[in-house]
């Protein structure tokens, strides 16, 4: 619409011979202009999940630790369930949930279990669930699961490494762990 408008004031302007004067842009428009019209206003929530799609494959890195996925022992956190990092549970596609016997108003920030490929987490005082699949899937993986490892839980992306293996990789690509449970640190 807005380049259909200025080809209209061009001919006009042209067949009057006059100069034809620019449309206001962002820079130039007059202080009266509304700020979201100039700039949308930032968002508070958290960035999309973009999963690496070049993953690394182990090679001769050793093992940090086992991890399960889909989880071992409880599927709802409680006060024993480990705590995954902050960035863990600020997740764009995490939703409100409500799960019996789980009352997060009782329980400490970030603890988690994972459900095969859910992790239900506490977070402010209330319970939350990200589909870790569906959230690898839309941040570029092939599939994606809930990991359960000695040290961490967390939602990872997965896919094929330069070597055919299949690997899986959290979003900062600081742990990795291959279809055997064997994780290792890709960076270190």
């Amino acid at each position: 619409m807005r380049v259909a408008s200025s080809l209209v004031l061009l001919v006009i302007t042209a067949a009057c011979g006059a100069q034809p004067t620019p449309l206001p842009t962002a820079s130039t428009a007059s202080s009266t202009a509304t700020p979201s019209i100039i700039a949308p206003p930032a968002s508070s929530a958290p960035p999309p999940a973009t999963y690496s799609t070049s993953l690394p494959s182990r090679g001769s890195r050793p093992v940090t630790q086992r991890a399960v996925r889909g989880g071992a022992g409880d599927t709802r956190p409680n006060a024993k369930s480990m705590r995954a990092s902050e960035a863990s549970t600020d997740r764009q596609m995490r939703k409100p949930s409500k799960v019996d016997m789980v009352d997060c108003s009782k329980l400490p920030d970030n603890v988690a279990e994972c459900d095969a490929d859910k992790l239900y987490f506490c977070d402010d005082k209330e319970l939350f669930v990200v589909d870790c699949n569906a959230e690898a899937k839309f941040g570029g993986a092939s599939s994606g699961g809930c990991f359960e490892g000695e040290k961490f839980i967390d939602c990872l992306g997965c896919g094929r490494a330069a070597d055919g293996t299949n690997v899986c990789c959290d979003l900062a690509t600081s742990v990795c762990c291959d279809d055997a449970g064997d994780c290792w640190a890709p960076k270190g």
